[in-house]
């Protein structure tokens, strides 16, 4: 259309154009997609003898993920050494290496969302406008986009190693003591390349106008990006230590019947994340990489950060168990734990957590011994706390420095912006939970049974709350959420077929979860509630509300919506919605059957959930949240094809007409819902529209 309003092609020609995209049924999902493939090698050595053994392995793995792009590649090294120093000093050393690289995509869009939205009558081949609504005059010419050649031109690419150390020391003191000790060091060293390059669709967006398109000063004066693409680079440098050692005591009491266990150790740990993000417009990749960028581009897109972060750990422990007739046991577990996140202000740098647990092992009572079907039959239980600590945020102000992205400040100076706020009240979030479960093996182990139910209790819970932007930041962590979360958990494994050289398994893994919010300890916003992020007493952890969609205006086809009615004196957020389900399912597992055949093997894995809720995709993207005309450059659903187009279709349909909207069209909302959503008077019929049920 653009094209014929400019006189740039004839009328006929517009017509044939009209009908061969009419005729065109794209496959994006066949152009982007493909069937994903995974191959993994690997060899093993190992030799030795009663005093020493060794053992090393190295493995090549490459995947290709499903959309053509995506490709991970992955080589790894492992080397055990173990000796008997003497009679009482085992060792065992470890070594560890990989290398990691994948590719990926650059684009701010990705292919499935792609795949899904645009029009299917749209060629591959050919660019279309991607503003939309446009007058095509010289000033403002369209910018065109083709997803195909932005992904030509754009790259993003990862690269990781990691090495690592670990030395174990087990020495036998005599008369039932054993000490034992584990220290380990690990490097990780990441690195990411994002380019966009200059003759992409994303850089022309960013621009304004299209590669190689002459625009007047003004427009390149205005433009973020006048000149070049962007490129971001990262690089992150984790070294991390930890140290264990305990003592360790074992005993057989009363002629053997009995047996009791006593470890005494100590943790400490250590990690020290230290790197730089950066990214700069103005990148060139076809002249050396090099960037060449004017102040109001550095402004608007350069970012560098340095990181340097360090957590530290240190924590001691204590536990006993005791075993009786081979058939009960008895455990306790007492721990304490340290952390540098709470500084030295806390009174609650220190978490004191325990556990008590006892097994019973039925099997192996009299009556029970002779059984011919029943091969083992356990039951236990356990009670303990634990302790969670956020690594986001410390006792000390962090500020940081940043130029203004719109021109300099009133003194000249870069502005001094709060990444975090002192927190040296901050607690410990702990968990109470309590276990039930049973081991059961019956007909020679053909067929097995686990079975495990749990209750949790968290308190002080760390959550965000809002405070005023006057503090430099908009939000804080506060401990003062509470939650509860009840379970269960079975795993089958069935042999159904046992043969000499031929085993047929099936393996079904299902987990049952329930949380509600017990005190949200958080005010939430609006949109909270809509997608699922709220924190409501009663209320799962992932519930989200929608707005009450009544029906459809006989008059204008718009639609209605319910509970919206008063002033919103005396109201909560939650009587203007209605709760339509949670993200996170009620069940769900995997079936996982495996085939043996000599040395050949054939296995798979299916998933399900059950319970989960979520919203249906839009009916069609708008071109803003004003209007419902869809883009032209769009995919639509089918449902469009009954939506209402006269007074009399809202007793037969819910899909609302497709409308440039006035300011006489507006929805007046009552004055709790103003917010990040909504004002007092609202053109958004469609996007509540979208959100409602």
């Amino acid at each position: 259309m653009t094209k014929l309003n400019k006189r740039e092609i004839s009328e006929s020609e517009f017509k044939q154009a009209v009908q061969a995209s009419s005729a065109r049924n794209t496959d994006w999902f066949k152009l982007l997609f493909r069937n994903s493939f995974s191959m993994n090698h690997s060899i093993g050595l190992s030799g030795g003898n009663d005093k020493s053994s060794w053992y090393s392995s190295f493995s090549y793995s490459k995947a290709n993920g499903t959309a053509k792009e995506d490709e991970l590649e992955r080589f790894t090294a492992d080397v055990r050494l173990n000796a008997h120093i003497g009679k009482r000093l085992r060792t065992e050393f470890i070594i560890n290496a990989n290398h990691n690289t994948s590719t990926g995509y650059a684009t701010s869009i990705t292919p499935l969302t792609y795949a899904i939205q645009t029009n299917r009558a749209i060629s591959p081949d050919v660019d279309y406008d991607w503003r939309y609504g446009n007058t095509g005059t010289v000033e403002y010419d369209p910018v065109t986009y083709n997803f195909l050649r932005d992904v030509n031109n754009t790259n993003m690419s990862n690269k990781a190693q990691s090495a690592s150390a670990i030395l174990n020391l087990h020495y036998d003191l005599g008369a039932g003591f054993r000490l034992d000790h584990s220290s380990s060091a690990t490097a990780d060293a990441a690195e990411s390349f994002k380019g966009i390059n200059d003759i992409s669709p994303t850089a022309s967006i960013l621009r304004g106008w299209d590669f190689g398109l002459v625009v007047p000063q003004a427009r390149i004066d205005g433009s973020v990006l006048p000149y070049g693409g962007v490129a971001g680079y990262s690089n992150l440098n984790t070294q991390t230590f930890n140290t264990r050692n305990s003592l360790n005591y074992s005993k057989m009491l009363f002629r053997s019947r009995d047996q009791f266990n006593f470890t005494l150790g100590s943790e400490i740990s250590s990690s020290h994340v230290k790197g730089h993000i950066t990214q700069e417009p103005g990148y060139y990749p076809d002249r050396g990489m090099v960037f060449d960028a004017n102040d109001k581009s550095r402004r608007q897109l350069s970012l560098r950060q340095l990181l340097d972060m360090v957590d530290n750990k240190v924590g001691v422990y204590a536990t006993t168990a005791y075993n009786m007739m081979g058939r009960y046991t008895l455990g306790f577990t007492a721990r304490s734990d340290g952390s540098n996140r709470f500084g030295q202000y806390s009174n609650a740098r220190f978490l004191p957590n325990y556990s008590a647990s006892f097994r019973w092992d039925v099997t192996q009572e009299k009556w029970l011994k002779s059984s011919r079907w029943l091969d083992r039959f356990q039951i236990r239980t356990s009670y303990g706390t634990q302790g969670n600590v956020v690594t986001e945020v410390g006792p000390e102000l962090i500020v940081r420095f940043e130029e203004a992205k719109d021109g300099p400040t009133i003194n000249g100076r870069p502005r001094v912006l709060v990444k975090s706020l002192p927190y040296p009240d901050l607690r410990w979030e702990k968990t109470y939970q309590f276990n039930l479960g049973t081991d059961i093996s019956l007909f020679h182990n053909r067929l097995n049974l686990q079975v495990d139910w749990y209750r949790k209790h968290g308190i002080d819970l760390i959550t965000r709350r809002d405070v005023p932007i006057e503090n430099g930041v908009s939000n804080i962590y506060v401990n003062a959420g509470s939650m509860n979360n009840n379970g269960i958990e079975v795993v089958v494994n069935v042999v159904a077929v046992q043969r000499k050289d031929l085993k047929v398994a099936l393996t079904f893994l299902n987990s049952f979860n329930d949380n509600k919010v017990a005190d949200k300890g958080y005010k939430n916003q609006f949109i909270d509630y809509l997608n699922g992020t709220a924190y409501e007493p009663g209320v799962p952890l992932s519930g989200f509300y929608s707005m009450v969609l009544k029906g459809l205006n006989g008059q204008t086809g718009l639609p209605e919506f319910a509970k919206l009615e008063g002033d919103g004196k005396g109201m909560k957020t939650t009587d203007l919605l209605t709760y339509s389900g949670k993200k996170i399912p009620d069940f769900f597992g995997t079936i996982a059957p495996n085939i043996t055949y000599k040395n050949f093997s054939l296995s798979g894995t299916f998933y399900y959930s059950i319970g989960t809720h979520k919203r249906l995709n839009p009916l069609y993207a708008r071109i803003d949240a004003t209007n419902g005309i869809p883009q032209t450059s769009s995919n639509a659903s089918r449902e469009l094809i009954g939506r209402w187009r006269k007074p009399g279709d809202e007793k037969y349909t819910d899909v609302p007409v497709l409308k440039d909207l006035t300011t006489a069209d507006y929805i007046v909302f009552p004055a709790l819902a103003a917010g990040p959503l909504t004002t007092q008077r609202s053109p958004i019929f469609y996007t509540m529209y979208q959100i409602s049920a």
